[in-house]
């Protein structure tokens, strides 16, 4: 029996971290996919009526609470009003979640129903955390596993530096868990950014005071130019970190984006700048400002501070954790800890008195985690507090969900929710990245690969083919995606039937560095003639690939457009060993 195969076009280079190259090479031009109209109106003259339409859900995780801070329980749809960028809209899918489970039935038989599921992600930020908070943290966290846990809720351990480690896969294992948290304890910790705030800190407090001897004029003033350019520099060295955070912390959250349920990252962090170096130059300016300010050129603090503002890239993780329904719950010390080392070394209060001008409690993680519907405990607060919080976010939320007006225009939108009842808070993500289908099976791909979580209800398969060995040690590997043609809903046209597929595919290596997703239409035609044959077989769809020595997995993301399902395969290949 003859196999029909489809393809398209399409040369697309990726680079997979460290030094991995992808490259897709699709052959065997097939012609274009007749446009919906046109397939619709086909579809008519034969007889059939299809209409797809995709609709895109805004999913909302509402916390209702009453003035005490304990769960309101007894609200329904119509109690709600949700604006969409100021309009309102109608909230077509409602549900309650009450100690864990999912409520079902009528006011007067409502009875819970399966558990509700929800995803923990325990993740240590080591440029953002000093070595100290990091442990106490750590113990406070194993001391509440059976919190954590208690719930139903599956719980991962990571580390977040130059890119997320996971150190246990998602599990309810509390053994496991506390074993990894121990790894983590027992590992060495890059607190860097930490050290180097705290040793300028002490070297500003330290440094000679222009006030103190005439004599020592030209030493302060070497002293004041001295830290002035090390505040600079560590500044942009801060900014530049916060970025690279941001888009690490932007790919985790995307990659979650495909689990089921709830998801919360418990984020051990002392701090996300907004501005950075803002408590550095503060200190400075107390110290050096009045003396030094006309000579050296400068105005204010202020307008040194906001050269380097970091808001508009945590923006960008605040639409895309709201998205991908995550809330952040951040933990950490702040800046209280680092300005008692820095206050306890240094020769005078220069710190102390500055220190009061700067938030200590981590403005950024504050909006972080207040914009995605969680909560914080930075430089205040107590972990045992936070993680009971977390835990009853999580067992006791509403859910509300309404078409999205904008059709995934990749666009952020704001959220306004009230409810009709006076005393009653209600903790919510404000707003939204609007992704379309196509984003959405991008996301699932990269959740299939960061932690092996695929889902296949199109029966979908990748196949390993031919492996060759190239001059430069790398490996040309060719693959075979296929499908069975039953699964795919083909619209009749004049002389043919169409389909219309997207498909991404997305490597990750050992060492957790993953390729750019390369996404590319795979438009179907089959004569009608053959339309018989074709539904007994698989479709398929070749590329080679690039690869680098050494195991890695390949994630194949499927969504059949008109059909409107979608689905998710991994392939592990170590190119050397085939």
């Amino acid at each position: 029996m003859r196999r029909l195969e489809f393809f398209r076009p399409i040369f697309q280079a990726l680079r997979v971290a460290p030094c991995v190259a992808l490259c897709v090479v699709l052959s065997a031009a097939s012609p274009a996919l007749a446009q919906s109209p046109q397939g619709d109106e086909s579809g008519r003259r034969h007889g059939i009526f299809i209409d797809t339409v995709d609709v895109s859900l805004v999913n909302v995780g509402v916390v209702a609470l009453d003035r005490d801070g304990k769960p309101v329980d007894d609200l329904k749809a119509d109690d709600f009003e949700v604006r969409d960028d100021g309009e309102i809209v109608e909230i077509t899918h409602f549900s309650q979640i009450s100690q864990g489970r999912r409520i079902t039935g009528n006011d007067g038989d409502a009875v819970p129903g399966p558990t509700a599921e929800t995803n923990i992600v325990v993740l240590v930020d080591e440029p953002f955390i000093a070595w100290q908070s990091r442990q106490r943290l750590l113990k406070k966290v194993a001391a509440e596993l059976d919190a954590l846990v208690a719930g139903g809720s599956r719980v991962l351990v990571a580390v977040k530096d130059r890119q997320v480690e996971i150190v246990q896969p998602f599990t309810t294992d509390r053994e496991a868990l506390a074993a990894a948290l121990d790894k983590v304890a027992k590992s060495a910790a890059n607190d860097r950014l930490a050290r180097s705030t705290a040793s300028l800190l002490r070297q500003i407090g330290n440094g000679l005071d222009p006030a103190d001897d005439s004599d020592h004029i030209d030493p302060a003033r070497s002293d004041a130019r001295a830290t002035m350019g090390a505040i600079r520099s560590l500044a942009q060295e801060q900014s530049a970190e916060v970025r690279r955070s941001i888009e690490i912390l932007r790919l985790l959250v995307n990659g979650l984006a495909g689990l089921p349920g709830r998801k919360a990252v418990l984020h051990l962090c002392d701090r996300l700048p907004l501005r950075s170096a803002e408590l550095e130059w503060n200190v400075w300016w107390e110290k050096y400002g009045e003396a030094y300010r006309i000579p050296f050129s400068l105005t204010t603090a202020e307008d040194e501070i906001r050269k380097n503002d970091n808001r508009s890239s945590i923006s960008t993780l605040v639409a895309d954790a709201s998205a991908s329904r995550v809330a952040f719950y951040p933990l950490g010390a702040g800046l209280n800890a680092l300005a008692a080392t820095s206050m306890a070394s240094s020769r005078n209060s220069v710190v102390g008195t500055a220190f009061s001008g700067v938030d200590s409690r981590g403005a950024g993680l504050e909006w972080l985690a207040t914009a995605t519907g969680g909560a914080s405990a930075v430089g205040g607060g107590t972990a045992e507090g936070l993680l009971r919080r977390l835990g009853r976010d999580l067992g006791s939320y509403y859910s509300l969900a309404y078409p999205s007006p904008h059709r995934g225009d990749g666009g952020s939108h704001k959220i306004r929710i009230r409810v009709n009842r006076p005393g009653v808070e209600l903790r919510y993500a404000n707003s939204y990245r609007d992704k379309g289908a196509d984003d959405e099976i991008r996301d699932r791909t990269l959740t299939a690969l960061q932690f092996g979580v695929a889902d296949n209800p199109l029966d979908a398969r990748v196949d390993v083919g031919e492996v060759t060995r190239l001059d430069d040690g790398n490996y040309r590997v060719g693959i075979t995606v296929s499908f069975p043609m039953t699964n795919i809903l083909l619209l009749p046209q004049e002389e043919n039937h169409a389909g219309d597929v997207v498909m991404t595919i997305q490597v990750r290596d050992v060492q957790g560095g993953l390729s750019e997703a390369v996404q590319v239409p795979v438009p179907l035609e089959i004569p009608n003639t053959e339309i018989l044959n074709a539904l007994s077989q698989r479709g398929a769809y070749k590329a080679t690939l690039t690869m680098a020595p050494g195991e890695q997995t390949i994630a194949v993301g499927i969504r059949d457009r008109l059909g409107a399902k979608s689905a998710t395969v991994l392939q592990t290949i170590d190119p050397g060993n085939v």
